[in-house]
């Protein structure tokens, strides 16, 4: 058993990547896109070939819809067998469906938009 202290000396943020981003039923570009990153550089995350810079992951865990704190929050979820389906809520679905509708410009302007209304609402709730 790995003890608290030595968590995250063997925490996998490629492997966490991955699960969240299939959780979300996103495609690495989707999420790339949405975090301003390049496809390629996220894929290189994701198999843990490239680092990533907090500013970065923060980008990323902001496109997930997490914290950096529930990105690295001990979990019990078992690694995702690359077979494995993510299912995706209703509300989930609509969501991707208007978003495919939008060009890669647009798709910046919406994420821009609804970072601002992140900030607005915790601003709101202090």
């Amino acid at each position: 058993m790995i003890n608290k202290g030595d968590y995250l000396q063997y925490f996998d943020i490629g492997n966490r990547l991955l699960q969240l981003r299939r959780e979300k039923s996103l495609s690495q570009e989707q999420l790339a896109n949405w975090a301003e990153v390049t496809t390629t550089y996220y894929g290189q995350v994701e198999r843990n070939m490239s680092n990533v810079t907090v500013v970065k992951l923060e980008k990323i865990c902001d496109v997930l819809g997490i914290t950096l704190a529930e990105f690295f929050a001990p979990t019990q979820t078992p690694r995702l067998d690359s077979s494995e389906k993510a299912t995706v809520s209703p509300t989930d679905a609509s969501i991707q469906k208007a978003l495919d509708r939008l060009t890669d410009a647009e798709k910046q302007s919406f994420l821009r938009i609804l970072r601002e209304l992140i900030v607005f609402r915790n601003i709101a709730d202090d």
